[in-house]
């Protein structure tokens, strides 16, 4: 979906873009803006819930982590823990299937890192949203 955002707005803005795609101004604009903002918004979630978790746990405070995932997970209201579930539902997986499946408690180094540069990337998806809606 970001992609096809900047795509959009790459064509929308040359003078190569197709006067059908003129039409679709109403709503393609505000739908790559809510792209971009997204794209930003999620992995920030992301990284401050994964911090506030990583001080609970050292605070022996997420007792319910030592258990099960799946336990823990009923009981999780971060909201990146839903917007995996949402994601996952997306997907054509049943809502007890999704249920089922466990989301990890605190990412690895590697996903810190991954989640980071997406921030950045997001930061950068914004600074093109003024023009979708020029």
């Amino acid at each position: 979906l970001y992609s096809g955002s900047v795509s959009w707005l790459a064509l929308r803005a040359s003078t190569f873009c197709p006067s059908w795609l003129s039409k679709c101004d109403r709503i393609l604009p505000w739908l790559a803006c809510g792209m971009f903002a997204y794209s930003f918004v999620a992995p920030a979630i992301t990284l401050i819930e994964n911090s506030e978790g990583e001080e609970m746990e050292k605070e022996g405070e997420a007792k319910m982590r030592g258990k099960l995932w799946p336990e823990a997970e009923r009981q999780d209201s971060r909201w990146s823990t839903k917007m995996v579930l949402i994601a996952r539902l997306s997907t054509g997986l049943s809502p007890f299937q999704t249920a089922r499946l466990s989301v990890p408690p605190s990412l690895s180094e590697t996903e810190l890192l991954r989640c980071a540069n997406l921030v950045i990337i997001g930061v950068f998806g914004c600074v093109f949203a003024p023009d979708c809606l020029a």
